[in-house]
This record gives structure tokens, sequence and C-alpha cells, in this order.
């Protein structure tokens, strides 16, 4: 249907195994943000937050392994900020649990703590509300990306999207790192399903 909407929109499950490219089972921790459920039907953002290569030397080549200052950056970005949209066939409460979706991603997503060799990697699972038409009418938001989710506003609109003294801010609020200012932003207006 239609909705003026405000505030946190989403509802974001940190991914608690990994994904193959094949595979159609998640299994999803505690969620953050709108704390809505996810059920049978329902639309879901898969994305990987985390997966960059990096130089972990403790000197001037940390982050992208070229030297000089101020450290930063990667080696490699491997999948990180890959996702798919998914059919979900299963409900999930907000307390977690294994998710079902309708069909592959036919991408492989990584979860899996820091090691001598990698870091950190990480995705999560992000309840999408559909819309026919949307009006923006406050600050739509999300809760900060805390290592295992948060960070990002997706939305699915059919028809129209309307800002009406309303914005999409999530500045300082995306992967570590990204700074105030960072914005990430996934949306999808008008396809079908």
């Amino acid at each position: 249907g239609s909705a003026t909407i405000s505030g946190v929109v989403n509802t974001y499950f940190p991914a608690t195994s990994s994904l193959s490219a094949g595979g159609t089972l998640l299994t999803l921790g505690a969620a953050t943000g709108a704390a809505t459920p996810i059920a049978a039907g329902d639309l879901v953002l898969i994305i990987q937050m985390q997966d960059a290569d990096f130089d972990r030397d403790n000197d001037d080549t940390y982050g992208d392994g070229a030297g000089g200052s101020p450290d930063s950056g990667a080696t490699g970005l491997r999948r990180s900020g890959q996702f798919a949209f998914a059919r979900a066939t299963s409900a999930v409460t907000v307390l977690g649990g294994v998710l079902t979706i309708a069909a592959s991603t036919g991408i492989d997503f990584t979860n899996a703590a820091a090691s001598a060799i990698a870091g950190q990697r990480r995705f999560q699972v992000i309840r999408v509300p559909q819309y026919d038409d949307a009006t923006i009418a406050g600050t739509v938001t999300a809760p900060a990306w805390n290592g295992a989710s948060g960070g990002v506003v997706v939305l699915d609109v059919a028809s129209q999207l309307t800002f009406s003294a309303g914005i999409v801010s999530v500045d300082g609020l995306g992967f570590r790192g990204g700074g105030a200012g960072a914005l990430e932003l996934v949306t999808r207006v008008g396809d079908t399903l």
C-alpha cells in the first residue's frame, strides 16, 4: 500500500554462517532496527558488508600497502558491497533463526572472523519494506553499522517515492572507516518480482 515513512524502516539480521552460491538457507542472529520480523513472502536484501584484503603491517604501508601518510585503503575489495535481493519462503522472528529463500542468489556470501591472513568478513540480511507509493516526511535512517548489522537504508517502491520535507540520511552510519559523510543507499523502484 501507500505509506508516509520516517525513522528506521528496515530490520537488520546479522548472518551467523556463510551462504554458498547455490544455497537457500541462511542462519541469522538477533535483529536490530525496526523490529519487524521476516514473514514468508517478504523481500530481503543480502549484502556483504566486509570482505576486503588489506596490508596489516604496523607501519606506513597499513591498508593499501603503499607507503606514506595517511594509512588507508585496501589491497583488494574482494566481494565487499556485493548484494542480492531474495524472496523469503520462511519466517524469522526478531530473535533470529533460519531463513529460507525462494532461489539461490548465485553469489557466495562469507561470514568469518579475522585471521592472521585475512580481515573480518561479514554480511547481513535486511528486511525490505515494500510500498506501492511512499512519502518520506521525516528522516529515514539506519542504526549505525556495529560490525554485524546496520548502516544501510533500502526500500522497494513500486510506483512513486516522494520526498515531502524529508530526507534519507545515513551520514557516518555505514561501514566503520567511511567517516562522516559516507552514504550507503540501495533503492529499487518499479521492479517486477
